[in-house]
């Protein structure tokens, strides 16, 4: 994670690239969020683009199917994947972590850590922890949710939380 010395874009690109070569098969994610990331570090590493490009072409995208398929009264009349998550993956939830539960409290923490604004070593330390705690719950989700998914499509019966 960014250190805050120095800018972490190039070095996050190199290292996704290495980390996604060793395995084949779709890269799940939940809205367009990830592929405009992409894109973007793709105009800014022009020499990287092919790689990038090879990436997005893995990305599957999940909102799109639940917006297409699937409809909850938990989702709360939201397709966000915190509504979503819960609804369809009974016990599945943010409410327990610390500091950091969504996307707007991660991309502040990712500010502070990456800027060097914080000067603390233990809180330092501390919101790195809750931002990680974060990603990969998020990350989580988009499993539990395709997992669901692939539940429901197979006949199965999603019971309420």
């Amino acid at each position: 994670m960014a250190a805050g010395d120095d800018d972490p874009r190039l070095s996050f690109v190199e290292t996704l690239i290495v980390a996604l070569a060793e395995f084949t098969g779709p890269i799940l994610v939940y809205s367009g969020y990830e592929q405009t990331r992409l894109r973007e570090l793709a105009g800014q590493f022009p020499d990287l683009r092919p790689a990038i490009d090879q990436i997005m072409g893995r990305l599957l995208d999940l909102l799109p199917v639940v917006r297409g398929a699937v409809y909850l009264p938990a989702f709360s009349f939201s397709n966000s994947i915190k509504f979503v998550a819960p609804a369809l993956v009974p016990g599945f939830g943010y409410d327990d972590l610390d500091g950091v539960a969504d996307g707007m409290a991660a991309s502040a923490a990712f500010v502070q850590l990456a800027s060097g604004t914080i000067s603390d070593t233990g809180q330092v330390l501390q919101l790195r922890a809750a931002l990680l705690a974060y990603c990969k719950r998020d990350t989580l989700a988009m499993v539990e949710v395709h997992r669901a998914l692939i539940m429901l499509a197979a006949g199965n019966v999603v019971e309420p939380p």
